[in-house]
């Protein structure tokens, strides 16, 4: 019940900070009601009500008794609503390692050499040029991999250079099987990521209410929009963009806009940018395998510089 709480909450703050970010949602208005959103996440209403307390305290919410639920007037910023509790968390960590005897005044270089002892590459192999893009984008900002694109058709003729010097190999399920046989036959670790679900979930939920605008620079994208979106229940609801192909005047001005980061970078100073939904990220589970593999990697360098009286 705890995880599903946490899971809960963090939809919900998600879907707020969103809609008050694309002006979907102005501060003060009313919101659907408890009830209805327990509904519709398919959920306890006791767990909706415990979170919607804690995002009041948090600033997104105001709950006014026999009124409803209403957005926060002055919300906290997307920082601070996204880490509420970093500083407790980050005393946790500390306390603990206290607990295993690890002196505090070396937890830092302990973690810079859990992280940063090698410079690991990353191969990320997919079909078209905006999924490459918005994969090896990731993992070189939030994970500190070097990483190079692949298109999965090379994989036919031979195995290129990124992939044989690659430490690792990074792919959706779309292209799971190519990969797995792939990294088998090579013997690399390899990553097979997930959206975070709560973003897929907002995906989701417009879908079914409006037009969702995909934007891209590649028209194989636009095809796979349809191949990842195709099933759900606002599939027609569907418009993919390819920037040089298709004319961005077709998008009303009321729309939601679903830009990957090649198509950022093309419309920088457009102002659809300002109404774009948040980029996507890897799922929790996702970031758990890569931070492993990570860690993993950079401890074991770490103890053999050890050994070898390297400093």
């Amino acid at each position: 019940m705890g995880r599903r709480r946490n899971d809960i909450h963090e939809t919900l703050r998600r879907r707020v900070m969103s809609d008050l970010h694309l002006g979907l949602v102005r501060p003060g208005q009313r919101l659907a009601s408890a009830r209805e959103t327990a509904r519709e996440l398919g959920t306890d209403y006791r767990v909706v009500v415990a979170a919607g307390r804690a995002l009041e305290r948090e600033g997104l919410l105001e709950i006014r008794p026999r009124a409803g639920i209403f957005a926060g007037r002055n919300p906290p910023s997307p920082e601070a609503a996204t880490h509420p509790d970093r500083t407790a968390r980050l005393l946790t960590l500390l306390v603990d390692e206290v607990g295993c005897r690890l002196p505090v005044p070396g937890f830092v270089e302990r973690v810079r050499r859990s992280l940063e002892t090698v410079r690991l590459q990353a191969a990320c192999i997919e079909c078209n040029q905006d999924q490459l893009d918005s994969l090896c984008r990731e993992l070189e900002l939030e994970y500190g991999l070097a990483s190079t694109g692949v298109e999965v058709d090379r994989l036919r003729r031979d195995v290129p250079l990124a992939i044989r010097q690659a430490d690792l190999l990074v792919s959706t399920s779309f292209h799971a099987g190519v990969v797995r046989r792939l990294a088998g036959r090579l013997g690399k670790p390899f990553v097979i990521v997930t959206v975070d679900p709560a973003w897929r979930e907002q995906i989701v939920t417009l879908l079914a209410e409006r037009p969702v605008y995909f934007i891209g620079t590649d028209p194989r994208w636009a095809l796979k929009v349809r191949a990842i979106w195709g099933a759900v229940a606002g599939a027609a609801n569907l418009r993919p963009i390819t920037i040089g192909h298709d004319s961005l005047e077709t998008i009303p001005d009321a729309a939601a806009v679903m830009m990957m980061p090649g198509a950022r970078r093309l419309l920088a100073g457009s102002p659809l940018l300002a109404r774009a939904l948040p980029e996507r990220g890897f799922s929790r589970e996702t970031a758990r395998q890569i931070l492993d593999f990570v860690v993993q990697s950079n401890v074991a360098a770490w103890r053999a510089q050890a050994s070898r009286g390297s400093p």
